[in-house]
């Protein structure tokens, strides 16, 4: 696939997710380590006590969406194990600065529509609007003229793999005025004043550095 064929598929992807000039600061997200802890295995034990028959009614009773055809184990995790707390915080990052969320983490593989409904179980859906794009559509080929690119644009020798991903989205939506990325992984270099690093979980101070930087 082609970068412009890549690009164009990726806007198609976007047009359906409500992505618009008019949003104008972008929140990347990663979800491991930032809202669901690694230790955090709640799923496990609820899945084995055969409780997910009555989550799958109750939230298609709450939704009207038939979660089953869902992996439980995704719909598990995000129920059981996401952090309440977390997810408080990064809502009030959202809110205090109207920021929009784009995943860029491992998740999106799951597609923007399961993500959407996924994100409905605590309230985050309307904030969701796209997905960087998925190594699944990146060629070994374009990867590395994307590595590259970046690199010599910014004199570096080396830039991770999300940076790259986080960089080239920026570049294709040039209406965004403004933005932060919080993942658990180091992505930097590359992202100096647009990144907070949180290691285990999005507490109280992330949140408030985000704040900082996407209303400055």
């Amino acid at each position: 696939m082609s970068t412009k064929e890549m690009y164009k598929y990726s806007n198609i992807l976007s047009n359906k997710y409500f992505i618009d000039n008019n949003i104008d600061k972008v929140l990347f997200l990663d979800i491991d380590g930032v809202l669901q802890s690694y230790g955090s295995q709640s799923r496990f034990e609820h899945i084995k006590n055969g409780d997910m028959e009555n989550l799958y009614h109750d939230l298609e009773n709450i939704f009207n969406i038939d979660y089953s055809k869902y992996d439980k184990y995704d719909v598990a995790a995000v129920y059981y194990d996401w952090n309440e707390q977390s997810i408080s915080f990064l809502k009030d990052i959202l809110a205090q600065t109207g920021a929009k969320i784009v995943l860029s983490s491992d998740w999106r593989i799951f597609g923007k529509e399961k993500m959407y409904n996924l994100f409905k179980i605590h309230g985050l859906h309307s904030y969701y609007i796209d997905n960087t794009t998925k190594n699944i559509l990146v060629t070994d080929s374009l990867s590395e003229k994307l590595h590259n690119k970046f690199k010599e644009k910014l004199n570096l020798k080396y830039v991770h793999y999300r940076t790259v991903e986080i960089l080239e989205y920026i570049e294709r939506h040039p209406f965004i005025k403004n933005y932060v990325a919080i993942d658990d992984m180091n992505l930097l270099p590359g992202l100096e004043n647009h990144f907070v690093n949180t290691r285990y979980l999005l507490f109280e101070e992330h949140a408030k550095i985000a704040i900082n930087l996407l209303n400055t």
